[in-house]
């Protein structure tokens, strides 16, 4: 059990500059799938899109990288007290499917666009949408614990 109260600053910035470009990503892909389609057959790609979601998901997935790596490296506060357990590991889950997702969907779109894994292209939108849903339940916890259980949970993940 981690005897930490809150994330480390670095932990903190990654966790807000990657909500950023996630949220910024999710909502520029319109056009994306006629891109990489155009793209991956040889054909000029038209819009702007690609432009921009290309490399914001590139970083994005170097982003969450880094922040894997530090999750393991310094570990992460213990889980939130007064609640039900079982809640926890419910949390613990998400945090880790978070993980998946932003490493894998970017990965997913990046196969897709530099090596024409088209396959792998069709999972990377409906992962990023399963991310985008999750944010919901990551926030509404959050909101849950720091008004219902009032246990200032978010000052966890703030500078």
């Amino acid at each position: 059990m981690s005897s930490k109260t809150k994330y480390a600053p670095t932990q903190i910035a990654l966790h807000w500059v990657i909500v950023l470009l996630f949220y910024f990503n999710y909502f520029v892909s319109e056009g994306m799938g006629r891109a990489n389609y155009q793209h991956n057959s040889g054909q000029p790609v038209t819009g702007s899109v690609a432009e921009w979601h290309i490399p914001v998901g590139l970083a994005l997935l170097g982003l969450m990288i880094l922040r894997l790596f530090l999750r393991l490296r310094d570990g992460v506060p213990a889980p939130a007290q007064g609640g039900d357990p079982r809640f926890a590991k419910l949390a613990e889950a998400l945090h880790w499917a978070f993980y998946a997702l932003l490493i894998l969907g970017p990965m997913a779109g990046a196969a897709s666009w530099f090596f024409g894994m088209r396959s792998l292209g069709e999972l990377h939108g409906p992962m990023m949408s399963l991310a985008f849903f999750l944010t919901f339940a990551h926030i509404g916890a959050a909101l849950y614990h720091q008004f219902w259980f009032k246990d200032n949970l978010i000052a966890r993940m703030r500078a």
